[in-house]
């Protein structure tokens, strides 16, 4: 059994890591699934080394995943980030470059939300820049040191340790792999992983400890070693990692929300390379020569005359009856279908409907579960803004509060159903007030929509269109009709 090293990652990490993969080899698309290979597009017994590799470098994935994943992000930001009043104007400040690297809040937090809808979860680290020889907060400020958040993948962290303190689950301990570049000889660059170690002492004390992996040299070889190059204490009050659940499975972890999805589409990646390779064969005729022999050479072209010395030689092109491919189609549709039912992803059909079975997907049942999402991404960001307020010398409590929408799916009714709403309303059915009430209903319109004010404005903006139709005399009426 391999010794474990500081990166050795927790069975509980490991065991989590090998269910994501799936996901994470479709989401990286069909450059990460070619080079899978055999790990989900299996050789088939008798095929050749050179025929499999063929078959596998000529498919293409249609990612049903990513676009389930990017619908889902899409709804939980379909609308910014908002910070309350609350939030102080020192970490409204820290928010417009959340990460030190660019990112405002809203980028940063849809990158790690993306991440976590794939993984189940992912993390964000708040952490301190670390200064030197600086005594005072103040002195900190006047160097530009400021806390700043790291989005930490669930790949990258090895271990996350936790016991009950005063009644609340407290992180004890956590390994978080890093892998930075770095110039080497010339032109060239170097991989460097580290790995970095938080941990909080009896006392409540947070130390921190870098871990590199270096070449050694010894009797044996060269072998890599990890080795400590760093340690010391922080300022910190306690571990600041804070999880982005989208399918939670206990404490710190997450498992894919969306691995129904990812299991059809592999379903549909291994039927899609046997339909394309079938075609490749299906679309040539196979030339049938009778009384030919093995040593004979035939020559195959459209100026070419077929010949044998052989008088009962006979030629001809055997074509096949297509039937193979058509039922790959069908299996390729029946899975399609499949993923449209699992997944939240619309499908709009030629005629720009939305077929039924899309409407409920897409309806407020299926939206409660991202709404549970979208308020638990709220409460994580509003922990990120009190552990910066803590950074910073302020109360925890001090952070403020962040709004993110949960209002998506609000939309009630059919296309169809407004289509009579307005047929209703054209014809004189429906009063104004009633027919803007039912655009509320339905979501046409905000909640807070005022019928007063609407009927002020209008009124100040002289006779509508439909008025002065209904004004208009009509043709050939009037006191000089007939003349």
């Amino acid at each position: 059994m391999q010794q474990a090293t500081v990166e050795t990652p927790s069975p509980t990490v490991a065991c989590a890591e090998e269910k994501r993969q799936l996901c994470r080899d479709i989401i990286s698309g069909t450059s990460g699934m070619i080079s899978a290979g055999k790990r989900w597009l299996p050789q088939h017994l008798g095929e050749s080394d050179a025929n499999y590799k063929a078959r596998l470098g000529s498919n293409i994935l249609t990612n049903f995943l990513s676009q389930a994943v990017d619908k889902q992000v899409g709804k939980i930001f379909s609308k910014p980030i908002t910070l309350c009043d609350n939030v102080p104007p020192e970490i409204i400040s820290l928010c417009e470059n959340i990460d030190r690297q660019g990112c405002g809040l809203d980028s940063f937090a849809m990158d790690v939300c993306k991440a976590a809808f794939v993984d189940g979860i992912s993390y964000i680290l708040a952490d301190y820049p670390k200064v030197d020889g600086v005594l005072t907060l103040a002195d900190e400020k006047n160097l530009g040191a400021r806390p700043y958040a790291v989005h930490v993948k669930a790949c990258c962290l090895l271990e996350v340790l936790a016991e009950q303190i005063g009644g609340v689950e407290t992180i004890t301990r956590i390994r978080v792999k890093e892998c930075t570049m770095q110039p080497g000889d010339g032109w060239s660059y170097n991989e460097v992983e580290q790995v970095r170690v938080l941990r909080r002492e009896p006392d409540g004390s947070i130390w921190y400890e870098l871990w590199q992996e270096i070449e050694n040299n010894n009797a044996s070889g060269v072998s890599d070693q990890w080795v400590k190059i760093e340690e010391g204490k922080t300022a910190f009050k306690a571990i600041y990692l804070i999880p982005i659940y989208t399918n939670r499975t206990g404490f710190m972890q997450g498992l894919p929300p969306n691995q129904a999805i990812a299991e059809l589409n592999l379903r549909h990646w291994r039927s899609m390379s046997e339909q394309i390779n079938a075609l490749s064969f299906q679309r040539f005729a196979m030339l049938s020569a009778i009384g030919i022999t093995e040593e004979s050479t035939v020559l195959i072209g459209p100026s070419k005359l077929l010949r044998s010395p052989n008088p009962e030689a006979k030629f001809s092109f055997v074509e096949p009856t297509g039937k193979g491919v058509e039922m790959g189609r069908l299996d390729l549709e029946s899975i399609e279908k499949a993923i449209e039912t699992a997944s939240a992803t619309l499908r709009v059909e030629r005629g720009g409907q939305v077929t039924a079975t899309a409407a409920a997907i897409d309806s407020n049942e299926t939206n409660a579960g991202l709404k549970a999402i979208a308020g638990g991404i709220k409460d994580s960001l509003e922990q990120l803004l009190m552990a910066f307020a803590e950074m910073m010398g302020k109360g925890a409590d001090q952070g403020g509060e962040v709004d993110v929408c949960q209002e998506f799916g609000e939309s009630k009714g059919t296309a169809q159903g407004l289509q009579s709403l307005d047929k209703a309303r054209a014809l004189g059915d429906l009063s104004r007030d009633n027919y803007l009430k039912a655009l509320i209903w339905r979501g046409e319109l905000d909640e807070d929509f005022d019928l007063d004010i609407n009927a002020e404005e209008l009124s100040s903006e002289g006779p509508s269109l439909a008025d002065m139709q209904q004004q208009k005399p009509m043709a050939g009426g009037g006191d000089n009709a007939g003349t």
